[in-house]
């Protein structure tokens, strides 16, 4: 994450690192390549019960509406703070920073110390539909998109997977903009460096794969798959949208 961005500026020797994406698991290790002292919560060990209640109230017949939904519905995102607090006991009076990835809720209530908190994130709640969203707003994505401001207004910092991130969130979030610095996907991606070429290979392969075709970039893909057919004629791009 480009040395995290902020380590040579404040030189944090402590962290708390509070994720529940897999994947995380990669970029902790990094994180302790970084920080002498780093403390991995997860904070999505929230009750069936409040999943249940939470998957009902933010019902929405598009899927990917309703996953959104969900994720950041209010009472999630309450539970998941209480999760956070109780699993951080005391370890946020000794740390320099948290780092937060998976979700966008507040990590202190207001009587509760303000160690400088900062969101990983690829993108961000818009009140403005992108491509294949509803055109109004619903009650739950207003209200999501007020949660996330607030968090946002409190953060030190967002970083920003991308340049699509950073430019959908300022323009989700202006007054956020200021805080936004890409860092990239970084030791999250898959590393292929020890992979050899065989000598023999057949046509030029792409393949990709992803759940969502604008914030994955698929309408640049196609692009670039005109580009790179005009020189290798014989490439063939296919592409596989989870539903």
């Amino acid at each position: 994450m480009a040395e995290l961005a902020w380590k040579g500026q404040r030189g944090f020797s402590s962290l708390v690192y509070a994720c529940n994406e897999p994947r995380g698991l990669f970029l902790l290790e990094e994180l302790k390549k970084l920080v002498p002292q780093v403390t991995a919560l997860d904070f999505d060990r929230v009750d069936s019960l409040t999943r249940s209640v939470a998957g009902a109230l933010s019902f929405h017949p598009v899927r990917s509406e309703w996953y959104a939904n969900y994720q950041i519905h209010p009472l999630v995102q309450r539970r998941r703070a209480r999760v956070f607090r109780r699993e951080l006991g005391g370890a946020h009076t000794t740390a320099d920073a948290v780092l937060m990835w998976g979700s966008w809720f507040h990590p202190w209530s207001a009587d509760s110390p303000k160690t400088p908190y900062f969101h990983y994130i690829d993108q961000s709640r818009a009140l403005e539909p992108a491509f294949g969203e509803p055109v109004r707003p619903s009650r739950s994505r207003i209200r999501s998109h007020a949660l996330q401001q607030r968090t946002y207004r409190d953060c030190s910092g967002i970083f920003c997977m991308s340049e699509w991130a950073s430019s959908q969130t300022a323009a989700a979030h202006p007054a956020a903009a200021s805080k936004c610095q890409v860092v990239g996907w970084g030791p999250c991606s898959v590393d292929l460096s020890h992979e050899e070429m065989p000598a023999r290979r057949g046509d030029p392969l792409i393949l990709h794969v992803s759940n969502d075709f604008h914030r994955k970039g698929v309408d640049y893909l196609i692009q670039v798959a005109r580009v790179v057919r005009g020189q290798f004629p014989r490439a063939r791009f296919v592409v596989v949208v989870l539903d």
